[in-house]
């Protein structure tokens, strides 16, 4: 902790008693704002570094965890673990020489995604599965509608047989009494 407070060049850590703070005012607007008769919220984060190297925080005035600390700031949307509440030294340049998946895995860091990844790749497994099962069931259906025309187009076949057949009966049995008379 003590590396975060600036000190002049060769200057030992354990001679530095200078202690560092850094406040957030998070400022939200209740029911429309204060220009629509709205009340306006504020609520102050801080955090001091201790000469010693100790973080203490604050929330309004008052200590409090880290824990609860970051809730609080989670609370407001402000993910302190995600390394969005800080833009750090080469961050952006990093940022802008990353390619591919390692980008990704970048802005899944940032955004706070990455803690869900194993959720989605369990989530995208079983899509992938019930997308594989559906597509079986198209294909069973369509296979069934086909064999179902095709048996209905043999039966129409063996209909129009039969009525041929007996026609050639009747057409038969008139040319021999014909033939007799």
């Amino acid at each position: 902790m003590q590396t975060l407070i600036h000190r002049k060049e060769g200057e030992a850590p354990e001679d530095n008693k200078r202690s560092a703070a850094v406040e957030l005012v998070y400022i939200s607007d209740d029911q429309g704002g204060a220009a629509e008769g709205g009340a306006e919220t504020s609520v102050v984060f801080r955090r001091v570094i201790q000469p010693a190297g100790e973080a203490r925080f604050q929330v309004n005035g008052e200590a409090v965890s880290h824990a609860d600390y970051l809730t609080r700031l989670e609370g407001v949307n402000i993910l302190a673990e995600a390394r969005n509440f800080l833009v750090f030294q080469g961050d952006v340049e990093a940022a802008a020489h990353r390619r591919g998946k390692d980008l990704t895995n970048f802005f899944e860091q940032f955004s706070g995604s990455i803690a869900f990844r194993d959720e989605y790749d369990q989530l995208a497994a079983e899509k992938a599965q019930k997308e594989d099962l559906a597509r079986y069931m198209y294909t069973r259906r369509r296979n069934a509608l086909h064999e179902k025309k095709r048996v209905s187009q043999q039966k129409e076949e063996a209909e129009k047989y039969q009525a041929l057949a007996a026609e050639h009966r009747q057409l038969q049995a008139e040319f021999y009494l014909f033939r007799f008379h």
